[in-house]
């Protein structure tokens, strides 16, 4: 045990959700059951402990800026291995089994980072916690970023049980490192969580179920969750219309590099009816950004399960402002929205201006904004739904629907250009795809 954990290890039991339930269908997982849940041990479950974190301190620290995304998480560096934390275990049958506890005392719920995933075919990682009912995994070797690193989505609740099993046949031993904890003192879950809970979002924001324009732009927009940040990206198309998954975010949002893709998250009504939260994928590749233009080009490398139904954007490289704008975007965390822009846009060398929002179509009396969360989402002609930018910031709130700021695509077309022009065709705009 090294001081990086930052952390007090005991060999103590402690005492979970007496049952398992069934994985959900949410970031692609392999089905199956966590050994825990057809074999007894040896060995007592041992517990990571983290040290304490103030929730209402955390909170208060964490009002964005503007260019800065909406926190939720604080990152706690562990970098222990397996075989410095938790505990392997021998089966009768040859297996090995290990397990690890971690309590973070207070969290709203928990999530976790592998800075080395590398798992042998048939190795399979299953995670609970002591508040949700959802047992995750199993994950196996795809689920590993290209780096070989691996995020999985928060659970509710401030103790998260790790099981991963490995059969006696395996071709080899499993590396895994956890690197970062992302203990939760926003309270992300009940964010998402379906049902009638109180929006975070101002009440000026509309459901982009409210609206029947956009319906398949609004599929490309997905939810992010990144190092304990919420922003917002989209799904872009380019020149061969092969469906390879590109993500466009802000680059003040983070690297990206282990990001949690929450699809569809939206109301299946306007302003009623649940929202899912199912449709998650995770792990990206950079594969261009700059700061200066605020962008990170992106392509999704964990599996993304073909009934998310997603879309991509079809895009505009044009130099000239919109004539009229719409952006879709995670306000908040929350449910998607949308936001008009009817007038056109200003603009200087880096950024597109808007000046003022205004009235949605489906509530006169809704004027939408963007706020902490909406960082990163795209700004798309009204005329066409192809994207032209993503939100760096702004002033807007609601109540003031003034003054906010989106990077130029057009500016960042020279080092996009490889990836989303593959046919190497030079397009100044090209249409969406269903993929």
């Amino acid at each position: 045990m090294t001081d990086r954990a930052l952390a007090v290890l005991s060999s103590v039991s402690i005492l979970l959700a007496s049952a398992f339930a069934a994985p959900a269908a949410a970031q692609m997982s392999f089905g199956g059951a966590p050994p825990s849940q057809w074999t007894s041990f040896q060995t007592p479950l041992q517990v990571l402990q983290l040290p304490p974190i103030d929730n209402q301190a955390q909170l208060a620290a964490s009002t964005p800026r503007r260019g800065q995304p909406l926190r939720y998480g604080v990152n706690v560096q562990v970098g222990l291995s397996a075989d410095e934390l938790g505990a392997w275990e021998a089966l009768p049958s040859g297996d090995l089994v290990w397990r690890c506890a971690i309590r973070s005392p207070g969290a709203k719920s928990l999530s976790a980072v592998f800075s080395r995933f590398i798992t042998p075919p048939g190795g399979e990682l299953y995670v609970r916690s002591n508040g949700d009912p959802r047992t995750l995994g199993a994950y196996i070797d795809i689920n590993a970023n290209l780096d070989g690193s691996f995020a999985f989505e928060p659970l509710l609740g401030d103790e998260l049980v790790i099981e991963y099993f490995e059969p006696a046949s395996a071709s080899f031993n499993a590396t895994l490192e956890l690197a970062t904890v992302i203990h939760d003192f926003r309270g992300v879950i009940d964010i998402l969580a379906p049902g009638p809970v109180p929006e975070p979002a101002g009440s000026c924001n509309t459901d982009v179920a409210c609206e029947t324009v956009f319906n398949n732009e609004e599929r490309a927009v997905v939810r992010l969750l990144s190092g304990g940040a919420l922003c917002t990206g989209a799904m872009l198309n380019n020149t061969a219309n092969d469906g390879r998954p590109y993500m466009m975010t802000a680059f003040h949002c983070g690297s990206m590099n282990n990001a949690i893709l929450y699809f569809n998250y939206q109301r299946s009504g306007c302003n009623s009816g649940t929202s899912s939260l199912t449709s998650t994928a995770s792990g990206t590749a950079l594969r261009a950004s700059n700061k200066k233009h605020d962008f990170r080009l992106t392509e999704v490398t964990g599996p993304i399960n073909p009934a998310f139904n997603h879309y991509m954007l079809g895009w505009d490289r044009s130099s000239s402002a919109p004539a009229s704008a719409v952006c879709i975007h995670h306000p908040s965390g929350d449910v998607k929205k949308i936001s008009f822009e009817n007038n056109q846009l200003g603009s200087n060398s880096t950024r597109w201006i808007v000046s003022q929002w205004d009235a949605a179509p489906s509530a006169p009396n809704n004027v939408g904004v963007t706020e902490g969360g909406s960082s990163g989402s795209p700004l798309m002609n009204q005329s066409n739904g192809r994207f032209r930018g993503q939100l760096w910031g702004g002033a807007s709130f609601c109540g003031y629907p003034f003054n906010d700021s989106y990077g130029r695509f057009d500016m960042a077309w020279s080092a996009c250009r490889t990836f989303l022009d593959p046919l190497g065709t030079n397009p100044t705009s090209i249409g969406g795809l269903d993929p």
